[in-house]
């Protein structure tokens, strides 16, 4: 099993605070939904909640979209903290992605976050020196700065 933490604080103009930190990929089991059908079409694919062996390499994210503060929220100054799992392909591009958790369901978090998440790049995971397709799990809160 790997594990890898990766912490960013993101600080706008506006007074808002988007955090984003990269959990263990098998931090969260696979919810009842997805089965390996259910899989973006990846031949080396791990499902969510496998791990992997010690001669397998953790994708490393290259590129971080940041998620856009959803307007209607911010005017009610409201505060959301999200789990998003992504499919990253054997290529780094995330293939799938989606809200497992969100503690303030629709006011758009959900879709800010699986936006900015489909946005990310990765140097992909590798088994036996070749590149494979992972899912990872992450954590992203959206917060208004206290002044």
């Amino acid at each position: 099993m790997w594990k890898f933490t990766r912490l960013i604080v993101i600080i706008s103009l506006v007074g808002i605070t988007i955090i984003c930190s990269v959990l263990s990929k098998a931090a969260l089991p696979a919810d009842k939904s997805t089965t390996i059908d259910s899989l973006p079409s990846d031949s080396s694919a791990v499902a969510p909640g496998d791990t992997l062996a010690q001669d397998e390499v953790e994708p490393v994210m290259i590129y971080e979209a940041i998620p856009i503060y959803p307007e209607e929220a911010q005017r009610h100054h409201f505060e959301a903290h999200l789990t998003i799992q992504a499919f990253v392909g054997s290529n780094g591009v995330v293939k799938k992605a989606k809200a497992i958790d969100c503690s303030r369901p629709g006011w758009g978090f959900e879709q800010a976050a699986v936006d900015a998440a489909l946005k990310c790049r990765y140097k992909p995971a590798q088994q036996k020196g070749k590149t494979i397709g992972v899912w990872v799990t992450y954590k992203v809160s959206f917060r208004r700065d206290r002044h």
